[in-house]
C-alpha cells in the first residue's frame, strides 16, 4: 500500500517506536513496513488478505507523490508485470507485457534504484522479509541492532543462470561486475552497487532475448546491495 506520508500510514496502522524510527530515518524511500493494521480504516479485506497487518510505503518517486496527492488517500499496488515474469524497470517493459490489459500507464522513465523495496516487519522484533534496494546494514545502524530473518520460500526457477561463473562455457552468455573479461553485458564495470541494482532486470531481459542457453554470473560481493542482487538472482535461478 502507498501512502503520501508517515501521517497517512498512522490512519492505517499502529506504528511501534521501531516502525516510527525506521519511517522517519528511510520514508519517502525503498522500504516498506510491514505493521498491524488498525480497525475501522474503510480498507477492502482483498486489499489485506483479510488480515491484521498492512504493507506500507511512502515513495520517492515525484510522480507517486504527485498521484498520491491528487487522489488524497491510499493506493493498494501490485508489480506491474505477469507472475514470474523478470520485474519492469522501464516503461517499455510494462507495455510488451500488459499491453491491452491496462488502460493508462503513469510512469517514469526508468526505475532508478532498479530492484524492489527492502520489507521489514515491525509488528514484534524487526524482522527482515525480503533483502531489497535499502541494504539491511542500513537498517541495522538505524535501530543500533541486528535485524531477524525469514527464510525466504523456495522459488520455480525463470531463467537458466550459472551463478559466481568465473568462466564463459559455449552457448552461454556471460553478465560480468566490475569490468569482467569477456562479458557480454557489465552490470558495472566500475564495480558499482547502486548501478548494478539498476542495471540488472534490464541487462537480464537483453540476454534473455539473445537466445543464450544460459546466463552465466560473474561473482557479486555478499555486502550491501550486492546482498539484493544475490538474492533476486538465486531466486530467479531457483
Amino acid at each position: 500500500m502507498l501512502v503520501a506520508d508517515i501521517q497517512a500510514a498512522r490512519t492505517l496502522a499502529r506504528l511501534t517506536p521501531t516502525a516510527e524510527r525506521l519511517a522517519s530515518a528511510f520514508w519517502p524511500g525503498a522500504l516498506t513496513l510491514i505493521a498491524p493494521l488498525r480497525e475501522n480504516t474503510g480498507l477492502a479485506p482483498l486489499v489485506t488478505g483479510a488480515g491484521h497487518s498492512i504493507g506500507l510505503r511512502v515513495p520517492a518517486h515525484p510522480a507517486a507523490q504527485r498521484l498520491l496527492a491528487t487522489f488524497g488517500g491510499p493506493l493498494a499496488t501490485a508489480s506491474a508485470n505477469i507472475s514470474g515474469a523478470l520485474s519492469p524497470t522501464r516503461a517499455q517493459h510494462v507495455t510488451q507485457e500488459l499491453a491491452n490489459r491496462i488502460d493508462a500507464l503513469l510512469y517514469p522513465s526508468e526505475n532508478p534504484e532498479g530492484i524492489e523495496s527492502t520489507i521489514i516487519d515491525v509488528q514484534h522484533a524487526p524482522t527482515l522479509l525480503r533483502l531489497g534496494a535499502l541494504p539491511p546494514e542500513a537498517i541495522e545502524t538505524c535501530l543500533a541492532t541486528p535485524l531477524a530473518q525469514v527464510k525466504p520460500p523456495r522459488t520455480t526457477p525463470t531463467l537458466r543462470l550459472r551463478l559466481n561463473a568465473t568462466d564463459k562455457r559455449p552457448g552461454e552468455a556471460l553478465l560480468g561486475f566490475g569490468n569482467t573479461a569477456n562479458a557480454d553485458l557489465d552490470l558495472s564495470p566500475a564495480g558499482d552497487m547502486r548501478e548494478a541494482a539498476a542495471n540488472l532486470f534490464e541487462m537480464l531481459r537483453q540476454l534473455t532475448t539473445r537466445g543464450a542457453h544460459t546466463i552465466a554470473v560473474a561473482p557479486i560481493p555478499q555486502t550491501g546491495l550486492g546482498r539484493a542482487l544475490n538474492d533476486r538472482l538465486r531466486r530467479l535461478a531457483g
